[in-house]
């Protein structure tokens, strides 16, 4: 699956690479998990998604500002 600013490889559900501008970034619905450089060139990132989702630790993992969504 290609969109504007996300690859996601869709039968594995991997967000491989966010090319957008930064900023505040909604995830896609059915991301089940991030790949380790997607969000590599992206200064100034916050990543919104729920609560305890695959976003979530990500975030947490390469110190992105997360905040959590209503599902």
């Amino acid at each position: 699956m290609e969109n504007k600013d996300f690859i996601i490889r869709i039968r594995k559900g991997v967000l491989t690479k966010y090319k957008g501008p930064g900023g505040d970034v909604v995830i896609p619905e059915g991301v089940t998990s991030i790949g380790e450089n997607a969000f590599s060139n992206c200064p100034n990132l916050t990543i919104h998604a729920p609560a305890g989702s695959c976003a979530e630790a990500y975030a947490k993992e390469n110190k992105i500002k997360f905040e959590a969504i209503a599902e």
